[in-house]
């Protein structure tokens, strides 16, 4: 589907070539034993010596990979309220990933790109999830051809 909006884009005519590309990847993981439960994630955050309290942690890091830069935004106590459903609270992770133009055809470059987005995406996101928030999720993978 986006490669199908983006070619309606590119063959307007009424925009230049991409300077970058991006993909963001937003959940909400809500099976922790609390909305501020960051053992869902592998994330291991130390203060010196300092206690911190789990409620209201939020971790914002920039990270490199397979050519692109990743803006990971963790945030525990999250709420969201989805149209014609209820509120949800638990560990925000979004994970919005760029990478920069070539100057390769955009037609020609989307699919790859797209590719590299999604696998790095996909790498840091999984990456980030403890085992049993993993294992309560049951990820499913398509078999790659």
């Amino acid at each position: 589907m986006i490669r199908e909006c983006m070619e309606l884009v590119f063959n307007t005519k009424l925009t230049g070539p991409p300077e970058r590309y991006a993909l963001k990847y937003v959940n909400l993981l809500t099976e922790g034993a609390h909305p501020f439960d960051m053992s869902q994630t592998t994330v291991q955050i130390k203060l010196g010596e300092f206690e911190f309290r789990e409620a209201n942690t939020a971790v914002h890091a920039d990270i490199e990979r397979n050519g692109c830069v990743s803006t990971v935004d963790i945030a525990s106590g999250a709420k969201i309220q989805l149209p014609g459903a209820p509120e949800a609270q638990g560990v925000l992770i979004s994970v919005d990933t760029v990478i920069q133009a070539t100057d390769e055809t955009p037609s020609t470059a989307l699919p790859r790109v797209l590719e590299i987005l999604h696998e790095t995406e996909k790498e840091i996101f999984f990456g980030l999830l403890s085992g049993s928030a993993l294992e309560k999720l049951g990820p499913m993978y398509p078999a790659k051809h």
